[in-house]
């Protein structure tokens, strides 16, 4: 079995200290509750899913099954193991973005780092997934097939 977890430690606290300071100046310019205050506390908490996340990914190899998701799993895909045909390390630039992204290659799976394994399935899937235990992932795939 294998299962990594990268994370990205100070993405929830730059939030918590972006919502905490715009909340202390809407109370001092205001000194009570008003419409802006509960369209501030709106947008704050719209914007809390996306950090949350985005605050971590994990990549996990159980009973030949891979699974990747970010944050608390919302997003789980799941991969026969048995189905990869090629694997190689590509580069992905800054233009690709970061969270799950649908790309002209294929799915591609990423909190950091510019480089993925890229997973060539049978059916013709493309599967990459930027991590910084990229060997660990590598020999762990290697091991099950």
């Amino acid at each position: 079995m294998y299962e990594h977890t990268e994370r990205i430690p100070a993405l929830p606290w730059f939030f918590v200290a972006l919502a905490t300071f715009s909340l202390c100046v809407q109370a001092v310019t205001e000194h009570q509750l008003t419409s802006n205050s509960v369209v501030l506390l709106g947008i704050l908490g719209a914007l809390a899913l996306p950090v949350l996340m985005l605050s971590s990914m994990t990549t996990q190899l159980e009973s030949g099954v891979l699974s990747v998701w970010l944050g608390p799993g919302l997003l789980r895909r799941r991969y026969q193991a048995s189905g990869i045909r090629a694997m190689n390390l590509t580069e992905v630039g800054m233009m690709a973005g970061f969270g799950v992204r649908m790309l002209p290659a294929g799915w591609l799976y990423r909190i950091g780092g510019h480089t993925a394994l890229d997973l060539l399935f049978e059916d013709g899937q493309r599967l990459m997934i930027a991590s910084d235990d990229l060997d660990g992932l590598q020999s762990a795939l290697m091991e099950t097939g």
